[in-house]
C-alpha cells in the first residue's frame, strides 16, 4: 500500500566544494611536450618518492604560452560558474610545476599555501587506471560504514580517475594526494596555482580591499 503523505524529496550538496573538471581541446604540441619532460632533469624527491620540477614557473617559458593562455580560460570559466562575481578582479597564475610519477612512487596528502585556486593539467595519464585522490578535512561527528553505498554526499575520500588533457581546478585548502602508481607506465602532470588581482569589497560597508593596488587617495 502506497502512503501517499509522503512528500517528494530532495538532497542539495548545500556549501560542496566545486571541483571543476575539463579538457584542453587540442593535444600537445611536440615542442610542448620536450620541453616538459626535459624538465625532469632538474626535481626534487617529495615523500612520495614523486619527483617535482625545481622550475616551479614553468607556464612563464615562451615554449608554453599557448599552454599557459588555454589554462587562464579554463581558470576563469571556473571563476565564473562559480564565483559569478561582479568585483572588478583579475586571476593569474603564480606558479607552476611539473610533476613525474614513475613506477611504484606516489605524492603525499597535502593542500596549497598562499593560493586561491590550485590545479592540474594532465600530460600523460591513462583513464581508469590513474587516480587522484580528495580528501574531506572538515570535522566529522559520526563515522559510518559506506562500504557498500558510496556517494559524494557520505564520502570523506574521492578517488577520480584522470586521462591526458585533462584539467582539474579546486580550492587551494582542498586536501589530495597520488596513491602509488602500480602500473609501468610514467604519469606526468602539470600543477598550477591561482591569485587575484583587483579590488574586492566596498568602500561603503569597509569591506573594500584592494589585491596588487595601491590605496592612494
Amino acid at each position: 500500500m502506497t502512503n501517499k503523505n509522503i512528500s517528494k524529496q530532495t538532497l542539495l550538496p548545500l556549501f560542496a566544494t566545486p571541483l571543476y573538471i575539463s579538457e584542453l581541446e587540442r593535444d600537445f604540441t611536440s615542442e610542448e611536450l620536450e620541453f616538459i619532460i626535459d624538465k625532469k632533469q632538474h626535481y626534487i624527491i617529495n615523500f612520495g618518492k614523486n619527483k617535482t620540477t625545481k622550475d616551479g614557473y614553468i607556464l612563464e617559458n615562451k615554449k608554453l604560452k599557448n599552454l599557459k593562455e588555454e589554462i587562464l580560460i579554463k581558470i576563469n570559466q571556473y571563476f565564473q560558474l562559480v564565483e559569478n562575481s561582479e568585483d572588478k578582479v583579475n586571476l593569474y597564475i603564480t606558479q607552476s610545476w611539473a610533476n613525474f610519477n614513475e613506477p611504484n612512487t606516489s605524492h603525499q596528502e597535502h593542500f596549497h599555501w598562499n593560493s586561491y585556486l590550485s590545479g592540474v593539467l594532465y600530460i600523460n595519464a591513462i583513464e581508469n587506471v590513474d587516480y587522484i585522490r580528495f580528501i574531506d578535512s572538515k570535522y566529522a561527528t559520526f563515522q559510518f560504514d559506506h562500504k557498500k553505498n558510496y556517494n559524494i554526499y557520505n564520502s570523506g575520500v574521492w578517488d577520480l580517475p584522470v586521462k591526458t588533457k585533462q584539467i582539474l581546478i579546486f580550492p587551494s585548502y582542498l586536501r589530495h594526494s597520488v596513491l602509488e602508481n602500480c602500473s609501468n607506465h610514467e604519469r606526468i602532470s602539470l600543477s598550477f596555482n591561482v591569485f587575484i588581482k583587483g579590488t574586492l569589497g566596498n568602500v561603503e560597508y569597509s569591506t573594500e580591499l584592494k589585491i596588487g593596488e595601491t590605496y592612494d587617495r
